[in-house]
């Protein structure tokens, strides 16, 4: 236990990181409080089509603003973006607390939560970016996306947890109070953020409405992405259908009434919580397709309800959908980033988002047609069956994108044991791993020679070397790296390489080892310190 918190303990070193994990936990929370209270609110007031058709009428815009609020986080201090977002989300909560509380007519408060929805869809992009400049080492950003997930999945249990009591006691508007105030905090508690941060470059296009509009224009031009795309996103359709069933489910079904709405919720982010451990397996996996019909049949457990509609075994389904749906979101986030074009992944970003809630909506509409027409058992099974249907659809996409990626294993392994390369997260590693190139070297080869130029950096991946520099001698063994003196500082060779045997090395060239550094600050400040270090012993 003491090794799953140390994450948390090494985000709340640093004050800034410190100040990321609280306000994004809040915010993880609220966003689920608010939208249960709404949900259970529309459900008293209409049943399970008033509850559908208001999620619904929330994502809309969600899915239309999205793409251009994006953008912001690229054009504005992260810092600011942030705070601003957090205190919009308050305000709009607040707002609609007094307008539950004075018992406002219900359209006035489907309205505000119509108008109040698309602030919460600019807090995750904005964090992705704060991030980085934000850690001082790179234990520092390994430990806070780390314990990010951690707090997310968190969140979806602590959320729904708190919303069931707050149900229980005073109803949605109390809800809507209490997360209104804890949003306000989140907002002064990332005012520091505004100062401390670095303020972005600014945008080369001319508007949002241009980077937008690019972005969709990417994504339709690549039909392999755009496919991906589609299967990344239909898990979306699943989460709005699960939204509403569970309102269905606790009321209608198990009897468990209000409070019932959030335990069941909770339920569901256990599962996520118990994915986190187990999406770990995924990383370095040669074939993804499998996963990924795996989790769809995973998701398809809530159906069960239907034909045991018991509150243990809802509670355990639930759990088990949700372990399906990390998992299929991990294999699928995975593959995107395997074989789609870096330049229409960077760019589809806020696209992306959009397309989610815009399932998030269809999918919240899907559970009252399927009661009207089927009945509430009928809806059950509907739900568990979207994520099995969608696979077989596209499951030609999937195995067509899963037979094109190559996943370079040892590379990542050596990547990853690397002094310089540890800081990068898992996409940005298989990125550069994809860019080396193997060189296999005989015994007594000399690899690089003194006063030669430079022009590729070597990682080792079996055998052994030697250094040799005016009388000093030093021996290379696998995961060493020799090289970056000559790429960094433009100079020839400082020192001779020699093979003692056969040896497997991998090659970088310097445009693509100089775009890894100098992508990463971290990086960039590791390989100079080496680099220095190097000088000094005249190692290459």
């Amino acid at each position: 236990m003491p090794s799953r918190l140390a994450p948390l303990a090494k985000l709340a070193r640093n004050p800034d990181l410190r100040r990321c994990g609280v306000g994004f936990a809040l915010f993880n929370a609220a966003e689920y409080g608010e939208w249960i209270a709404l949900l259970v609110y529309a459900f008293a007031h209409g049943g399970a089509s008033t509850s559908g058709l208001l999620a619904f009428a929330q994502l809309i815009p969600c899915a239309l603003l999205t793409p251009f609020l994006a953008t912001a986080v690229d054009r504005y201090q992260p810092g600011k973006v942030l705070a601003a977002g957090f205190l919009a989300q308050g305000i709009g909560m607040a707002l609609l607390a007094l307008a539950l509380l004075a018992h406002a007519p219900a359209p006035l408060v489907y309205a505000l939560a119509i108008v109040v929805a698309p602030s919460f869809n600019l807090t995750r992009p904005t964090m992705n970016v704060l991030l980085p400049p934000a850690v001082h080492t790179p234990d520092e950003l390994t430990a806070g996306n780390a314990a990010m997930g951690w707090i997310e999945s968190s969140g979806v249990v602590a959320g729904p947890l708190l919303t069931a009591l707050l149900l229980l006691v005073g109803g949605p508007g109390s809800v809507l109070a209490v997360f209104a105030a804890l949003m306000l905090v989140s907002a002064w508690v990332a005012l520091p953020l505004t100062r401390s941060l670095p303020a972005p470059e600014q945008a080369e296009s001319g508007s949002p409405i241009a980077d937008a509009i690019d972005g969709f224009r990417l994504l339709a031009g690549d039909r392999g992405t755009t496919l991906l795309v589609a299967v990344l996103t239909s898990q979306s359709l699943l989460l709005g259908a699960i939204d509403v069933l569970v309102v269905v489910l606790s009321i209608d079904v198990l009897g468990l009434g209000n409070a019932g709405v959030g335990v069941l919720n909770a339920a569901f982010g256990v599962g996520g919580l118990v994915a986190v451990v187990l999406t770990l397996g995924l990383v370095g996996r040669r074939r993804l397709a499998p996963a990924i019909v795996e989790a769809a049949i995973l998701m398809a457990a809530v159906a069960l309800i239907a034909v045991w509609p018991h509150i243990v075994v809802a509670l355990a389904l639930l759990a088990v959908t949700s372990v399906g749906r990390s998992l299929f979101d991990v294999s699928g986030r995975t593959l995107l980033q395997r074989t789609g074009s870096p330049a229409v992944l960077g760019r589809i970003f806020g696209v992306l988002e959009s397309i989610d809630m815009l399932g998030l909506a269809l999918g919240s509409i899907l559970v009252p047609a399927l009661i009207h027409f089927g009945g509430t058992k009928a809806a059950i099974v509907g739900v568990g069956g979207i994520m099995p249907l969608v696979t077989l659809l596209l499951l030609p996409a999937i195995l067509g994108a899963d037979a094109r990626a190559t996943v370079p294993i040892v590379q990542i392994g050596l990547l990853r044991a690397s002094p310089i390369f540890q800081p990068l997260r898992p996409p940005e590693l298989e990125a550069v791993a994809r860019q080396m190139q193997p060189l296999a070297v005989a015994a007594g080869s000399v690899v690089v020679r003194e006063g030669d130029p430079g022009d590729l950096y070597y990682l080792i991946g079996s055998g052994a070397l030697h250094v040799t520099a005016h009388g000093l001698d030093v021996d290379l063994g696998r995961g060493d790296g020799f090289g970056e003196i000559a790429l960094l500082h433009d100079v020839p060779r400082t020192a001779t390489v020699t093979a003692r045997g056969d040896a497997g090395l991998f090659t970088l060239t310097r445009d693509d080892f100089l775009t890894a550094v100098m992508g990463h600050a971290d990086i960039d400040r590791r390989v100079r310190g080496l680099a220095r270090e190097r000088l000094e012993g005249q190692t290459p």
